[in-house]
């Protein structure tokens, strides 16, 4: 999450020139930046982004963690379009991690159910 750009775009070439992918958990750098930089994967949906947090300093995570680009980065704004425009032309992934916030929907995973035979 802490980390600036200069030393994600140094563990990106070096991963690159070894044939690895990058996965990152950002908030100090914003998506588009890390995209930019040439991160194969960025975790966690949306959740993380701070391109939009007021107070933004480089290579600093706001107060927000995101939460404020979330609330105010609506699908079909400009901002949307162009961060979704990025992602694509440098191929990075999201993955959306939902188990990490099912806890935060209010009720959880469905208890297991056991369906071996008793018999």
């Amino acid at each position: 999450m802490n980390i600036t750009r200069a030393e994600l775009k140094a563990a990106i070439d070096a991963a690159h020139k070894r044939g690895l992918k990058v996965t990152g958990h950002l908030c100090s750098v914003t998506y588009k930046e890390a995209a930019e930089l040439g991160i194969d994967d960025l975790e966690h949906g949306f959740f993380v982004n701070t391109q939009l947090d007021p107070g933004k300093k480089p290579d600093v995570c706001s107060e927000s963690a995101g939460e404020y680009t979330l609330d105010h980065m609506s699908p079909e704004s400009a901002e949307a379009k162009d961060l979704i425009d990025t992602l694509v032309k440098y191929h990075v992934a999201i993955t959306s991690t939902l188990p990490v916030f099912e806890g935060d929907a209010g009720g959880g995973r469905p208890p297991s159910v056991n369906k071996r035979s008793t018999r």
